[in-house]
């Protein structure tokens, strides 16, 4: 059963503001502090395995990183632990566009 879908950036305004969707970028510290999506939590994708244990089952999880691809991994490897993921399609940077830097 699949637990995870893809979404489009432009669908990220409509989940960020429910309080059943937990956020994680998982970019570096660096590309986090200089713009992230409102509320997201900075989990590296080199990390994620061993932060396992903050990830919520109750909430949606919603993953992004900068272009999709790796985030793609992460919402894969977690719907099989029994999350719901939302995997953002384009990453970040099709969130800001041209705006981020």
């Amino acid at each position: 059963m699949k637990h995870f879908e893809n979404i489009y950036p432009n669908e990220i305004d409509l989940l960020i503001n429910k309080n059943d969707v937990f956020i994680i970028d998982l970019r570096n510290n660096i590309e986090y502090r200089k713009k992230h999506i409102k509320g997201a939590v900075n989990i590296q994708y080199e990390h994620i395995k061993k932060n396992m244990n903050i990830i919520p089952k109750d909430k949606i999880v919603m993953v992004y990183c900068s272009s999709g691809a790796r985030s793609l991994q992460v919402a894969r490897m977690l719907a099989t632990e029994g999350y719901l993921v939302k995997n953002v399609i384009g990453g970040i940077k099709k969130y800001y566009g041209s705006s981020l830097t």
